[in-house]
């Protein structure tokens, strides 16, 4: 029974990982992107505007310059921070998940409780990158901007996000796996006293 629960955990782990690298991917691609949101001209033109970069008129994305920083209210630094953050910690996370089904979760700082926390955070971070819909500098009404709707970055921004959180849980409420560093953790009770007995054996003859 034990063993049965260990490699259930192994596999839920497993799957925690993938969902995390996907979700990691997700999150690069949203912040690497001009097209987080679309702000839209009242003759329903499009410019795509991102977390880092913005569109020309000729659809090239240059990033955002010094003098467009210094007009930030805020809210655009917040996304971007964010951003920059959530697949920082989601990258720590899968770490930590690495060293915790080789070595065993004593070799990982906190034990449970520091993943848990790493992507509690991812989760928070990714969901500041939409604070970028509140900035006065890309989406407030005026004679070239009517509104600003959500893009491919932004889509996958809210992809990220779900996928962190179903990553928080799943390993917030997953069992922690034995450790595959020690091939003996995953062999039944009964054939490492079998093997015992055996060396016992050899000893004695």
């Amino acid at each position: 029974m034990g063993n049965t629960n260990s490699t259930c955990a192994l596999l839920l782990r497993i799957l925690t990982f993938l969902l995390l690298l996907y979700a990691l991917s997700l999150s690069i691609l949203s912040i690497t992107s001009c097209h987080f949101l679309s702000a839209l001209t009242p003759t329903n033109e499009s410019h795509g505007v991102g977390l880092t970069s913005f569109e020309l008129e000729s659809g090239e994305c240059l990033p955002h310059s010094t003098f467009i920083q210094r007009n930030y209210n805020g809210m655009e630094t917040l996304a971007k921070v964010g951003g920059y953050v959530a697949p920082s910690l989601g990258a720590l996370v899968a770490v930590c998940i690495l060293i915790e089904c080789c070595r065993g979760q004593n070799w990982v700082l906190g034990g449970k409780c520091l993943p848990t926390l790493l992507l509690l955070g991812s989760v928070v971070c990714q969901g500041l990158t939409f604070f970028l819909f509140q900035s006065e500098l890309f989406c407030a009404e005026s004679e070239t901007i009517d509104m600003c709707v959500m893009d491919q970055a932004g889509y996958r921004s809210v992809q990220a996000t779900i996928w962190y959180f179903v990553s928080f849980i799943l390993y917030l409420c997953g069992g922690t796996p034995r450790p595959l560093g020690n091939p003996m953790s995953m062999m039944k009770p009964s054939q490492q006293q079998q093997q015992g007995q055996e060396q016992e054996q050899r000893d004695n003859n």
